[in-house]
């Protein structure tokens, strides 16, 4: 008599055949939810990001999506746009898990938002360099704007 002993609770997706509490994870579908895991961190992560420099000295937001939103709303609608925008991704993954190009898709979204933590990464490290840029930038928001310069600081 040999049983199955669960992978884990949550990346086991479907039941195994012919068991009845016993679940089985593909070892595709436990690479599938590992990056939708990442997605997730690295999209809480340039969200944190982005409001702490939203909160302080402002930043360029480039997403004119995301701008349109933060200018209307703030933050409370910033978070629940990044968070709609996060749970579609990872449904749509998880709607077509069983097709074989899930992963890949999975995978790219990861690799994309890689690309953004890249981005921040060096961001953070040359900000402390740009001091006095960022200072003028937020004194002078009002007389000289740049497009697509976002704030949410109180002067």
């Amino acid at each position: 008599m040999s049983t199955l002993t669960p992978v884990s609770p949550i990346a086991c997706l479907t039941p195994a055949e012919g068991k009845t509490r016993v679940f089985s994870c593909p070892t595709g579908q436990r690479r599938l939810f590992l990056a939708m895991c990442a997605i997730v961190l690295m999209g809480l992560t340039d969200l944190a990001c982005t409001i702490i420099y939203l909160t302080n000295i402002g930043l360029l937001e480039a997403n004119p999506i995301a701008r349109w939103v933060i200018v209307q709303t703030g933050v409370g609608g910033l978070i629940a746009y990044k968070s709609a925008t996060m749970l579609f991704t990872c449904g749509a993954l998880y709607a077509i898990r069983r097709h074989r190009a899930s992963e890949r898709c999975a995978w790219i979204c990861a690799t994309i938002l890689l690309g953004l933590m890249a981005h921040w990464a060096h961001f953070n490290a040359v900000i402390p360099s740009l001091s006095h840029e960022m200072i003028l930038i937020a004194l002078n928001e009002h007389a000289f704007p740049i497009e697509g310069w976002v704030t949410l600081a109180q002067h």
